[in-house]
């Protein structure tokens, strides 16, 4: 093992430079050169453009070590060579444009990243466009792009590229523009008690993000994020699988946990299928999201998926679960042991029978509290919108679903908040733009507990499932 220790200050590093980009790589590059070694991070403050690291390197931050990072793009020169990602193309016209890193691992190994804080001016990525500082509640219901437009242009806080064996322990990350954590074609990952504070409102702001990665630990980690906190999909050049998330606390303007193969359906389409399989999920604890698991297949496959010990307060208007497909095919997927105060239980939707089955609901218990809902039911308003549809039901919702096994289920019912619940003015605007009918078409008065629709297979027993009526 590699003990020699290289302090950034000895190569020009200081709280007092404007930039310290060339000091820090120096550092990081003569430790290299000498076969790795410990690069430390004394306390204090150091604004820098970003920084590559490089084989058998351990980034050590002191304690009050922070790297600020700049938002100048000339500081993220493009990095030559590398296999291209289907997100990150060189002109930035499709999908998503290049997100750069701050801290960078591409086409490395054995790196490990230790404490300190990472930071920066997350607005001057956005233009604003209704300051939450003054509008933003948690309860109302408006997405990150009612608040901000995102710049073409934004940076990943840690950016990791086809690289191995590299781990991210004890650090925090706040203030960030895009993605914190964004890995991409990468084996052997571990995050362990990190802090994730990102801009609630903040559009893009997911917390951890792999894409096609292999073999990923995410444990002890406390997640506040403007969007997914953690994201995972196959849509690299190969399947993402074998991730494992425990012991993790979540507060999202969005879902705590996106699985998905493909792009967003709005989204310029991909013809390569993408997979995702062997994710389990354990002994976390959600204080408010947009739900709590949006899983959605986009011409691609998800299968063995496993969430157990979960317990969720959900404010925002919200199902627990959310399982939809569009040209894919989803399969074996377990939720046991959850507790869940909410506005909606489940909507488990395919495109046409078969793409989804073996769905099974173990020992959950569900107190649901009614809201309006401004994308509506969907015995109201038939299919629900392909990947938006985690607003809708308010109760289990089946369609077109093979191999449902529900045990041990309770649900009960508080009595609904409808739409006095939302900002007058905001209400009216999302109505118009999203939903244009009649309010009282958005308040249903009974529904059953469990709706299904040309199901097949379908087991449930040992339950409490009262059907809901003012």
């Amino acid at each position: 093992m590699n003990t020699m220790y290289f302090n950034i200050l000895d190569y020009g590093a200081s709280a007092e430079n404007p930039s310290n980009t060339t000091a820090i790589q120096k550092a990081i590059d003569t430790a290299a050169a000498a076969g790795g070694g410990t690069v430390f991070v004394p306390t204090g403050r150091y604004h820098t453009g970003a920084l590559n690291l490089k084989d058998n390197i351990t980034l050590l931050f002191d304690a009050g070590a922070e790297l600020f990072a700049s938002t100048d793009r000339a500081d993220y020169p493009p990095t030559i060579g590398r296999i291209d990602s289907r997100y990150r193309h060189d002109d930035g016209s499709e999908y998503c444009p290049i997100l750069s890193g701050l801290l960078c691992c591409r086409g490395v190994k054995n790196v490990s990243i230790k404490g300190g804080q990472l930071l920066t001016d997350d607005r001057a990525f956005w233009e604003v466009r209704n300051d939450p500082a003054s509008q933003f509640e948690p309860a109302l219901e408006a997405e990150a792009w009612y608040y901000y437009k995102a710049n073409p242009w934004r940076i990943s806080m840690i950016m990791l590229e086809d690289s191995d064996n590299i781990s991210v322990e004890g650090m925090s990350i706040v203030s960030y523009p895009a993605y914190a954590v964004w890995g991409i074609g990468c084996n052997k990952l571990t995050f362990r008690d990190l802090n994730f504070h990102g801009e609630y409102a903040g559009p893009n702001t997911d917390g951890i993000h792999l894409s096609s990665c292999t073999e990923a630990i995410i444990t002890g980690c406390r997640f506040v994020c403007g969007d997914d906190c953690v994201a995972l999909d196959g849509n690299h050049h190969g399947p993402c699988t074998d991730i494992m998330v425990s012991d993790c606390y979540f507060d999202s303007s969005v879902h705590p946990f996106r699985i998905f193969t493909g792009l967003d359906p709005y989204m310029k389409e991909i013809d390569i299928p993408s997979e995702v399989h062997r994710v389990s999920i354990t002994n976390c604890t959600i204080g408010d999201a947009n739900g709590i698991f949006n899983i959605n297949a986009h011409n691609g496959t998800i299968t063995d998926i496993s969430a157990t010990n979960i317990t969720a307060r959900l404010i925002r208007e919200s199902n627990a679960v959310v399982i939809s497909t569009q040209n894919g095919q989803i399969s074996r997927i377990r939720f046991s042991d959850m507790t869940v105060d909410g506005n909606g239980c489940a909507l488990i939707q395919a495109e046409k029978m078969g793409d989804i089955s073996g769905i099974r609901f173990y020992n959950c218990d569900f107190v649901v509290t009614p809201k309006t809902k401004i994308q509506a039911m969907p015995s109201i308003s038939g299919d629900a919108f392909p990947n938006h549809c985690h607003y809708r039901a308010n109760h289990f919702y089946f369609k077109r679903v093979n191999d449902v096994t529900m045990r041990n289920i309770h649900l009960s019912w508080n009595k609904p908040i409808y739409s006095d619940s939302w900002d007058p003015e905001r209400r009216e605007k999302l109505i118009a733009r999203i939903a244009p009918r009649p309010l009282s078409d958005l308040e249903p008065t009974a529904f059953p507990a469990v709706e299904i629709s040309e199901c097949t297979n379908i087991s449930i027993a040992d339950c409490v499932l009262p059907d809901f009526s003012l």
